[in-house]
């Protein structure tokens, strides 16, 4: 049986760094729907209104209190901006989204 693949995490510094999950881990996810706006970044232009599915996967974003979504399946367009900024600057959610 293969291993879990490793997953990116893309620090608030912008460093990316690969982390591997025990397949035996149990990953945080959300614990209700989250209707947010979401801005990508201070470089950004983008702001989006996201509505984040209770259930989705999140990952510790190396800041205390702040995870990073992990599963981005929820986003119906691959090609669009919002796919593409959430993939490569990350959606940052609170603690308190998180179970």
């Amino acid at each position: 049986m293969g291993g879990v693949p490793p997953i990116l995490a893309i620090l608030p510094n912008g460093e990316e760094k690969m982390r591997t999950v025990n397949s035996e881990t149990i990953k945080p996810r959300t614990m209700r729907e989250i209707d947010m706006m979401w801005n990508a970044g201070p470089s950004a232009n983008s702001t989006y209104h996201v509505i984040i599915p209770a259930g989705t996967r999140a990952v510790p974003s190396g800041v205390p209190d702040e995870y990073f979504i992990d599963d981005l399946s929820w986003i119906a367009d691959k090609r669009s901006m919002l796919y593409h900024d959430a993939t490569h600057r990350g959606i940052r959610i609170g603690k308190e989204y998180v179970e």
